[in-house]
């Protein structure tokens, strides 16, 4: 009786370890998407003058959408976040910093939920068009 559950704790304790080896495995790989995710593919942006001006008119446009939407709609939602998402990168260009280096900045609104939850879709989404807005 005694060396079965001997064998069996040792079997548990195996197997404890196995799943322990693996998920640290796949932790690793999940995290090296997340820094590939946050990074901003070299290209030609505009100037940080230009981008400014694109900018303002993205926020203005998506602002003054917001006003024809109903508040709280999903629609209502993602349009704010959008407009959130492209005011962080106008105030990184404000800033200084380049034109990259702010659509990062405005891409850290992503790992928050103060202003509702981003999903992954609509993270894809806002970087790939501020980079489309963004470069030449």
């Amino acid at each position: 009786m005694r060396k079965a559950k001997f064998q069996a704790a040792i079997a548990v304790v195996l197997f404890a370890f196995l799943f322990l080896f693996a998920g640290v495995e796949r932790g690793q790989a999940q995290t090296g998407l997340a820094d590939n995710f946050f990074s901003v593919p070299a290209a030609n942006y505009v100037s940080s003058a230009n981008a400014e001006i694109l900018l303002n008119d993205q926020v203005t446009l998506l602002h003054n959408f917001l006003l024809t939407l109903t508040p709280g709609s999903q629609q209502y939602k993602a349009t704010l976040r959008a407009a959130i998402f492209y005011r962080n990168i106008l105030i990184a260009v404000k800033e200084g910093k380049q034109v990259p280096q702010s659509i990062v900045s405005g891409m850290a609104i992503f790992t928050t939920t103060a202003y509702g939850q981003y999903t992954r879709t609509e993270q894809k989404g806002l970087k790939l068009d501020a980079i489309d807005l963004l470069s030449n």
